[in-house]
This record gives C-alpha cells, structure tokens and sequence, in this order.
C-alpha cells in the first residue's frame, strides 16, 4: 500500500513519482509524467496516496515486481528500485505523506514548474 510519494525532478527535465510504503520501501515509479497533458502535480500526489490516482497515458509504471512496457536490465524487468533517480542532480521537489503536501518551487526547473503550475520569482 501507497503512504507516500515524491516527485522528483532530473537535470534534463524529467519527472518521476517515488512511491513508497509505511516502512519506506519503494512501491512504484512512475516516470514520463513530463510528458502527460492536463498534469497536475498536487492531484496527482494526493491521488497517488490515497488510491484514486488517475493513470497519465504518457507514464510508464514500475512496481516493485517489475513492469508492462518490456524495459529490462541485465535480461530481466526493471523494478522500482532499479527505476528510481538518485542522481546527484536530481532533485526532491514536492512530497506528500497523506497529511501534509510539501512543494519545493526553488529547486524546480521548468518541467516541474509547469506540472505544479507554479513559477519561481
């Protein structure tokens, strides 16, 4: 079960959710969401935690068994861990845990600006 999720924001503009349980194991990824029309980051963190997330037609989805578009290293499926970002450059810009939503606006760049429909001053 999903308690919370980050969304995380690469050098090159990428987005990915982080899903994780009540212990912190990571549950899911879900990467491409800087691609997906009619986004909305708040949503989609709060729809994440609490089960009525809508699926974007651009994400791909990694759990922790694997995944459904056929992506593999090493000849067998990526996982979650494997599909997380923990580049030195990416960076956390907006958690939920199911009670409070924390968005990071100074460390987004333009993707997680548009996604969060906020700008930087």
């Amino acid at each position: 079960m999903i308690t919370s999720a980050q969304v995380k924001e690469n050098n090159g503009g990428g987005l990915q959710i982080e899903c994780y349980d009540a212990l912190d194991n990571i549950v899911a990824v879900i990467s491409g969401i800087e691609y997906a029309d009619n986004a909305n980051g708040v949503d989609d963190l709060r729809g994440i935690v609490d089960g009525t997330w809508e699926y974007r037609d651009a994400s791909q989805w990694y759990d922790s068994g694997g995944n459904s578009q056929g992506d593999q290293i090493d000849g067998r499926e990526l996982t979650a861990k494997d599909a997380m970002d923990d580049h030195d450059t990416t960076k956390i810009i907006a958690e939920y845990d199911g009670k409070a939503m924390h968005i990071y606006i100074d460390d987004m760049g333009r993707a997680g600006q548009k996604y969060f429909n906020c700008q930087r001053n």
